[in-house]
């Protein structure tokens, strides 16, 4: 593929972890073994031809090799300076890193990601639900517990995090078959951001409801009607349509 002069040179700089990118698109681009070795030099190179090998893969499996390699040169504690990193990659990999770590709890696992979910760049914000996925569906009753007071956040990052990672069947990530088979599970998540003031939220509160309809139409329907019934807000409506939108 060919690049403008512009385009090389920035591309050139996501390379050396000194921008962040602009779309998904940049990201797709981006040298992981360059920006790797960028932040961790002592990186042997068997291991930054095992991060080259990704390129041509997807890019889950891309960030999920990359936030392996990290575990092999950083502690949970020593991430701090890498959370704060320009480039949002890179705090893409240690989202995914907290999110493999099987000796952390649940709460420890939340707890340690918040900050990256919260994070002002679109793509970590994705990484760090994305990254906490497994971890959450493997005890969805507990993780809906757990994140029930993220929805009463001021940030509307942290509440869209509580319904986005919790979605029936969301985006590049696994199902939650719990989830699909019974929608009541989350209820209470939805409840609590029926009528929230962001679109941000709407959209990602919508499209649970529209993941949920794929397989419980009826109860997504029923949930539906009994919040239209509650209030004329046209928050409620423009949830309603979007989650309805492929069943009515």
């Amino acid at each position: 593929m060919r690049y403008s002069k512009t385009e090389r040179s920035r591309l050139k700089d996501l390379n050396r972890g000194w921008l962040q990118s602009s779309h998904f698109i940049e990201i797709f681009r981006i040298d992981f073994a360059t920006l790797f070795y960028s932040i961790a030099p002592f990186v042997s190179t068997s291991d930054l031809e095992l991060i080259k090998k990704t390129d041509s893969q997807g890019i889950i499996k891309r960030m999920n090799v990359g936030a392996k390699t990290l575990s092999k040169y950083f502690t949970l504690e020593s991430l701090t300076p890498l959370k704060q990193h320009r480039s949002d990659t890179v705090r893409g990999w240690v989202a995914f890193m907290i999110g493999s770590m099987q000796e952390r709890s649940l709460a420890q696992k939340l707890s340690e990601i918040r900050s990256l979910a919260n994070d002002s760049h679109f793509a970590v914000r994705e990484w760090s639900w994305l990254a906490m996925r497994k971890s959450i569906g493997q005890d969805i009753h507990s993780s809906i517990t757990q994140l029930l007071p993220w929805t009463l956040s001021k940030s509307v990052n942290i509440r869209r995090f509580a319904i986005e990672s919790t979605r029936p069947r969301g985006v590049w990530s696994q199902h939650i078959t719990e989830l699909k088979h019974s929608p009541e599970i989350g209820r209470i998540l939805l409840d609590a951001v029926m009528v929230d003031p962001a679109t941000y939220v709407q959209k990602s509160c919508g499209n649970w409801l529209n993941d949920a309809a794929k397989t419980e139409p009826k109860w997504v329907i029923e949930f539906c009607q009994n919040w239209e019934q509650k209030t004329n807000d046209p928050v409620i409506r423009k949830i309603v349509k979007r989650g309805l939108r492929n069943v009515l």
